[in-house]
């Protein structure tokens, strides 16, 4: 599979990767509820007031309104009555904005969180697993087209440690431009090994 390396070690680390990386797509759906949910547990003081500034008002309302039934006093006795339910009113409305605040804070804190995590994430995985489907495909193609062992051989110069070129040859270059087949052929599958393309792909 075009996705994974043709060497096992290879493979079984991408493979891990990839395990990891949907377990950390579940960790950041599940970090971004728990964030959202401990913000909107903040909205709970503003269902109180809210709940609490309804029922005085209500309360004062119906006091007012009985109390403005007494023939004579009923209107001076019941204003009073009625001021308090507005101020009832106004408490029920800054539970109300709290609520709604609090909600507006949730949802942008849940997106930041979640966009910040999923960010990291294709940095770190999505990004190095694209470009390497990218790069065997694409070296798969050349040699499809008449791409030899030499170029994958100069390849090997500029992106193997010089560790394991010095374990192919100890001079490398010099072995390239004496044609050293033997040589050549290890260099270029240093670069193969690297490509997660197989040996036997090259002629």
């Amino acid at each position: 599979m075009v996705l994974y390396s043709a060497y096992s070690a290879h493979r079984l680390r991408q493979i891990l990767a990839d395990i990891a990386g949907v377990l950390a797509i579940v960790g950041v759906i599940i970090v971004t509820s728990a964030v959202v949910g401990a913000i909107r547990a903040l909205a709970e003081l503003g269902r109180q007031l809210e709940t609490a500034g309804g029922s005085i008002s209500a309360g004062l309302v119906d006091a007012g309104e009985r109390l403005g039934a007494i023939p004579l006093i009923g209107d001076s006795v019941a204003g009073p009555f009625r001021a308090a339910a507005g101020a009832g009113d106004a408490v029920s409305g800054t539970g109300t904005t709290v609520v709604d605040t609090v909600e507006s804070l949730a949802v942008a804190a849940g997106w930041l969180v979640a966009l910040s995590l999923i960010a990291v994430l294709v940095l770190v995985w999505l990004v190095p697993r694209a470009l390497f489907v990218l790069r065997r495909r694409r070296a798969e193609r050349m040699i499809a087209a008449g791409m030899r062992a030499d170029t994958f051989a100069l390849r090997a110069l500029a992106t193997t440690r010089l560790s394991a070129l010095g374990r192919v040859h100890p001079d490398p270059g010099a072995a390239i431009l004496a044609r050293d087949t033997v040589a050549v052929r290890a260099l270029a599958e240093l670069e193969l090994r690297r490509l997660g393309v197989a040996r036997d792909r090259l002629p």
